[in-house]
């Protein structure tokens, strides 16, 4: 599947959950919005804010970018409640998560769970992120108004390695077979979509 053109010319974009990492194709004008200022205060129109409660006003952007498993970090009720507030009507919602669909976590109590709790690894340090399922995604986003546009899962070999035993930094070098295996996107880990808000 080609992956969406996203127009941001002259576009008011909110890059939520940016990290210190700035897109080069995002606009000159967008809005950098981390929960840590450490990370965001190093961009450019940088704000430090929860996603779960986002400090701009409703119908404030035409495009809002989520990814790099943010929604993961978060409710992701409360999360898309906010996200689909502050984009306009017609607005693009460029949304990644991890997911409990995924082949790791087949024969777990997390398969296919709506939400569930998973402890990783995040540079280098033990965690704890939540997991959802695409029924339960998709249901939220319908629920705000926001149609799927396009939808691809990503993360495939490595999410039935790590199911084998395989380590993360090991399985994570079988991203590259991904492109062969487009038949089992059901088993990704990660999942990317865009969406419209009507």
């Amino acid at each position: 599947m080609q992956w969406v053109q996203i127009p941001t010319a002259g576009m008011h974009v909110l890059n939520a959950g940016s990290g210190s990492h700035f897109y080069d194709w995002l606009p000159e004008q967008t809005i950098n919005m981390d929960r840590f200022w450490l990370q965001a205060g190093k961009l450019p129109r940088a704000v430090a804010a929860d996603i779960e409660s986002l400090p701009f006003r409703s119908a404030s952007f035409d495009v809002v970018i989520c990814v790099g498993s943010v929604l993961n970090y978060a409710s992701a009720m409360e999360a898309i409640a906010e996200l689909s507030r502050v984009l306009k009507p017609g607005g693009l919602l460029i949304l990644h998560y991890e997911t409990s669909d995924s082949a790791e976590h087949v024969g777990t109590s997390r398969w296919k769970r709506p939400a569930a709790p998973l402890g990783t690894v995040n540079n280098g340090k033990s965690d704890m992120i939540w997991i959802y399922s695409r029924s339960f995604i998709r249901r939220i986003l319908k629920q705000f108004h926001i149609t799927i546009d396009q939808e691809q899962g990503f993360h495939i070999a490595s999410a039935a390695l790590l199911r084998l035993g395989m380590s993360q930094d090991r399985a994570a070098r079988a991203a590259s077979a991904d492109n062969y295996l487009r038949f089992a996107s059901s088993l990704a880990d990660d999942i990317i979509l865009a969406g419209r808000k009507s």
